[in-house]
């Protein structure tokens, strides 16, 4: 009989395993246990044993503490010691490529130089050689750029000549075609007295002279042109603006 009973409390306790299992506040299915209000069967201690064994309770807790900061410390400085070692790898896989690219280097005639230590004064030297190239270039271009204003202001001042030489001719013009209408007029009021073949004559050599004015003028107004052309090419030439010459064709564009 004990035989059996101890053969079902084995069974018992291999079968029926208390599993503990956390649950969020509210989901608790235990009934709660009444508060107790009879303080009968409870046991005065003094408060210096209390406070003892709460000094104890702290000084256990503190060296939890400490001991979990030590775990810590020692946690952080694997993590310190892992990157250290990967750091030092990288810095040999670097050295061993520079090795690879030193001993694959072709060494020439200005390496042994800057090896040796004469680097510097080979670059004073190209300095040198530099400077006094970009003191060639500065001088060149203040020439080329007073050339070029020189020739801007001799085709100025021929582009003025030309216009006021057309304006002469326009002037012309307009006074050969004025007196042509009085000759005209004088020819209707003269022509029952005139023969026909001097009032002829007389007729084509004005128109003559008109056409020679007018084609006089078409070749100036075209040479103007052409120098116009030129100088507008020289500006785009030349780096710096050419402001007061605009203003002064602007000018003479409005008269």
């Amino acid at each position: 009989r004990e035989f059996s009973e101890h053969r079902a409390a084995a069974l018992n306790d291999a079968l029926d395993v208390q599993l503990p299992f956390k649950v969020k506040q509210g989901q608790v299915e235990v009934e709660e246990a009444a508060i107790v209000t009879d303080y009968s069967q409870a046991v005065l201690m003094p408060t210096a044993e209390i406070r003892e064994l709460n000094a104890e309770i702290k000084q256990l807790g503190a060296v939890k503490v400490g001991l979990l900061e030590e775990i810590r410390d020692f946690r952080r400085g694997i993590v310190q010691l892992q990157w250290e070692a990967e750091r030092v790898e990288m810095e040999t896989e670097d050295l061993v490529e520079k090795t690879r690219d030193f001993q694959l280097l072709r060494v020439t005639k200005d390496l042994q130089d800057v090896i040796r230590g004469g680097s510097e004064e080979s670059q004073a030297v190209e300095t040198e050689k530099l400077e006094r190239k970009f003191e060639q270039m500065q001088e060149a271009h203040a020439n080329r750029v007073a050339d070029l204003k020189r020739q801007q202001r001799k085709i100025a001042k021929l582009v003025a000549d030309k216009q006021q030489e057309m304006e002469s001719l326009s002037g012309q013009i307009e006074q050969l075609e004025g007196s042509v209408m009085e000759r005209e007029m004088i020819h209707n009021v003269q022509s029952k007295n005139k023969g026909a073949s001097d009032d002829k004559a007389k007729r084509f050599e004005e128109v003559h002279m008109k056409t020679k004015l007018h084609s006089l003028v078409k070749m100036q107004t075209q040479e103007i042109e052409m120098l116009r052309e030129e100088l507008d090419r020289l500006r785009r030439r030349t780096f710096p603006t050419f402001t007061h010459f605009e203003a002064v064709r602007a000018a003479e564009a409005g008269l």
